[in-house]
């Protein structure tokens, strides 16, 4: 064949347009690979994944998460060799049945032991001391299930949670005081499904069935008051009432069209997700809207201002949410397909890295992702009671290769030291071998989980890669798509609550 001048000048053309572009080696890209799965005997569905954060750098290093497996609570533990281990079970014998939803991870400050909390459907939250292996503390108050917990980032004794009875609530773990409601008349109208507290601890963003994210402020002098208050009682008759946040500082409902499952706060920043197969990153603030008059604007809220999108696919059902990694390195989110999506936020907003993770025998939805403190362990809980555990190469920073190791005569700008810590426990011991097919049903139940005292994480420090092309916006296409119902049907509200039992 003779290749005419045109088509040959064509070719010249994008060699040398092809010629200006950087193009990384793909030996760079290394990102997650699969190691193990465990799956449930009961096969629930699993709807939190949580590491500690407090096991922070010990020596050896320790990677201990809970994952919510029906009515138990189980924790686990990421061993060198690959695999997943059951360490603890927590059965709740309340009648009706429980379900829980959601965890989160605390500790003692006194003793420095972990504590875990949980709560579901029957809208009642559980204290968990995993150190001694007992539960503590029933925290009662909410009319309706609970979605979300999560505990203050600066005072640990403080736990907040978001509620189907359209509020969220601030309590006293140690005293089991409700120390505020944040709801009413400004609040939300529809059922609370998500929440989250900036770094400093001074704000709370929600969102809800009813497609607005809501912010408050946890440092308006009414709450603080109510916190001082909370800390010299104890629950009951002569517990005092709980301050009442009625209007919350901002609101916005012209970033989602429908139900708002899932939002965190980076910096001053907000990402959440919708059902609309969209995560979107942006901050409150901004110009108002021009192509819209002043009753649509008060409808849609307090202006915003959009800094990204990150599209997500087969995503379109409530109560799948997202996860961000502790050193804000990574981001994560599962689909219906049984896959993760894992983007690189190390490198520039127009060129992060996207790795899809899957197993091939496990295809149910995964509703939660967790990733652990030093970001190398990936733990996804799916819909068939699967937690499937995927591993990056150690000192690996995002999804890239890790930098190499200082020479003779120059300091590793990255070292980070290891903290001190104190046992409090004994190692966990486990009868019987756990492997990547191995059922939690087979493992005993009357293992301790040693305590750490918590120490905070400082976030490995990485260069961003440098910008190779001109920062482009992804725009999302409109419209609500109708979503499926995550939750189990309503059951009846309880008459009183059952104390968990060790299992």
């Amino acid at each position: 064949f003779r290749i005419s001048p045109h088509t040959n000048q064509h070719m010249q053309k994008t060699s040398q347009k092809r010629s200006f572009e950087k193009v990384e080696p793909a030996d760079k890209f290394v990102g997650f690979q699969n190691t193990s799965s465990i799956a449930d005997d009961r096969k629930p569905k699993i709807f939190g994944v949580q590491f500690n954060p407090f096991y922070a750098r010990t020596s050896p290093p320790r990677h201990v998460f809970a994952a919510t497996t029906g009515s138990r609570i189980s924790v686990y533990e990421c061993l060198s060799s690959g695999k997943i281990q059951l360490l603890q079970r927590y059965q709740d014998a309340s009648r009706p049945a429980e379900e829980y939803f959601t965890l989160a991870w605390t500790y003692d400050p006194e003793t420095g032991a972990s504590l875990l909390a949980g709560a579901g459907e029957l809208g009642v939250i559980r204290i968990f001391n995993v150190a001694e292996h007992r539960h503590v503390r029933t925290l009662v108050g909410h009319g309706q299930a609970i979605n979300e917990l999560s505990f203050h980032p600066i005072d640990p004794t403080l736990l907040l949670s978001a509620s189907k009875d359209n509020a969220l609530r601030l309590w006293n773990i140690v005293t089991g005081v409700c120390v505020a409601i944040f709801g009413g008349n400004m609040g939300h109208r529809d059922e609370v499904i998500t929440l989250a507290v900036n770094g400093s601890g001074t704000r709370m963003a929600s969102g809800g069935m009813d497609r607005a994210v809501l912010v408050w402020a946890l440092d308006a002098p009414i709450v603080c008051e109510a916190i001082e208050r909370s800390r010299d009682c104890r629950a009951g008759a002569d517990a005092p009432r709980p301050a009442i946040m009625h209007s919350p500082i901002f609101a916005t409902s012209a970033m989602h069209g429908s139900y708002v499952d899932c939002v965190r706060w980076l910096g001053d920043l907000i990402y959440s997700k919708s059902t609309e197969n969209m995560i979107v990153c942006w901050h409150p603030g901004g110009d108002l809207r021009l192509d819209v008059d002043e009753k649509q604007q008060a409808f849609l809220g307090d202006p915003v201002t959009v800094v990204q999108r990150y599209p997500l696919r087969n995503c379109d059902v409530w109560f799948m949410r997202f996860s961000i990694d502790s050193a804000v390195t990574l981001m994560a989110a599962g689909d219906l397909g049984g896959k993760v999506l894992v983007w690189d936020l190390t490198t520039p907003l127009a060129t992060r890295s996207k790795q899809v993770l899957s197993f091939k025998k496990h295809t149910a939805a995964v509703r939660q992702v967790a990733i652990s403190a030093d970001s190398r362990i990936l733990i996804a809980g799916t819909d068939d009671g699967v937690l499937m555990r995927f591993d990056q190469p150690q000192g690996q920073v995002g999804l890239r290769k890790p930098p190499p190791r200082p020479g003779p005569g120059r300091p590793d700008a990255t070292a980070v030291p290891s903290p001190t810590v104190d046992h409090l426990g004994s190692s966990p011991r486990v009868d019987g071998e756990s492997g990547p097919d191995s059922s939690a049903g087979r493992h005993g139940a009357g293992e301790t989980l040693e305590g750490i005292r918590a120490e905070r994480v400082r976030p490995p420090t990485a260069a961003a890669a440098a910008a190779t092309a001109r920062t482009t916006r992804r725009s999302a296409e409109e419209g609500t798509p109708s979503p499926t119902r995550a939750h189990p049907p309503d059951t009846p509200e309880p008459t009183g609550a059952a104390a968990a039992g060790a299992g």
